[in-house]
């Protein structure tokens, strides 16, 4: 439980800060962190995790968001 609640969103977190200073925002990039959740609440989890997907998704979204002020220009 607590790699679904702490790990997981962790890590989520830190990659999309260094894609928000590599890339700045783009919306693609958190709807495809959602979609590629989806497979694994068929694979690992039951169907109480959906609401995981738009936790994720609003992980990424602030992972960009901070690193949007450290993007070079």
């Amino acid at each position: 439980m607590a790699v679904m609640l702490v790990i997981l969103p962790s890590i989520c977190l830190i990659t999309s800060i260094f894609y928000g200073i590599r890339n700045g925002f783009d919306f693609w990039y958190i709807l495809i962190v959602a979609i590629m959740f989806t497979p694994t609440l068929f694979i690992f989890y039951d169907s109480s995790a959906w609401v995981y997907i738009i936790g994720y998704a609003i992980v990424a979204l602030i992972g960009v968001l901070i690193g949007l002020p450290f993007r070079k220009r």
